[in-house]
């Protein structure tokens, strides 16, 4: 039916628009929801990191396993005694020099990528990463992983001694010893995150990490489940506490 031109005009005029009150409660609404939706997609991201980390430790693992059984059942050579646990990734820092743990694989071909020798859970202003300049394949003494080599690992200020007790020296060890890990670890000052943590909660606290076990199995902690095994310090200026 024809309906003529000004009629459409009169009914589209007696239209009711959104009141103030009515276009607020949209979006109180719409804010509410969000606060619901927020924190169950950054759980989401985080498990789905968290995933991701685990995959990169259990090709590492493969990797320490395919090494050894080709090395007369050896591991890779250790990091030298008084290196943090994460680098530098050579036998005589500071000078340039062969590569060691994970570097010494990736350097022979059995780890082809250094993607995953970095957890995707870092943040890179926070800790170690490639887009952190901690990745210099053949400047070895300039390289500093995102999960420490605790495989044939020792520190010589491991008082307690702690680290022949729980890391893996060999593939014949107790499948329950550890051969890497994401970084956990706090500074001994305050408590508070040290630089280096991988997976942080949204306060900005250690929520725990993964851990590659002897027997290649990745298992992830929860911080309430650790404690701190060691402190170590580069020049005496400031110390870290390392928990698994």
């Amino acid at each position: 039916m024809f309906v003529p031109p000004l009629y459409r005009l009169q009914i589209r005029s007696h239209r009711r628009a959104f009141t103030l009150v009515e276009l607020l409660v949209v979006i109180g609404i719409i804010a509410l929801l969000i606060s619901i939706l927020m924190p169950a997609l950054s759980r989401a991201r985080e498990h789905a990191r968290r995933v991701s980390c685990a995959s990169n430790l259990r090709q590492q693992g493969l990797c320490f396993h395919m090494y050894a059984s080709e090395n007369k059942g050896v591991y890779p050579t250790p990091l030298p005694l008084g290196h943090w646990p994460v680098g530098a990734m050579t036998f005589v820092f500071p000078q340039p020099g062969p590569p060691v743990g994970q570097a010494l694989m990736y350097e022979r071909k059995y780890i082809t990528t250094e993607k995953i020798l970095y957890c995707p859970a870092v943040i890179p202003e926070f800790g170690f990463s490639p887009d952190s300049g901690a990745w210099n394949a053949g400047q070895w003494q300039l390289t500093y992983l995102g999960y420490p080599c605790w495989c044939r690992y020792r520190s010589g200020q491991d008082f307690t001694q702690q680290l022949p007790k729980v890391v893996a020296d060999k593939p014949q060890d107790k499948s329950v010893r550890i051969l890497a890990s994401d970084v956990v670890a706090s500074a001994q000052t305050n408590g508070r995150p040290a630089l280096w943590s991988n997976h942080l909660d949204q306060r900005g606290r250690n929520s725990g990490g993964n851990f590659l076990y002897n027997d290649g199995s990745v298992v992830w902690r929860d911080i309430s489940d650790m404690q701190i095994r060691f402190s170590h310090t580069g020049d005496g200026s400031f110390f870290v506490d390392f928990w698994f």
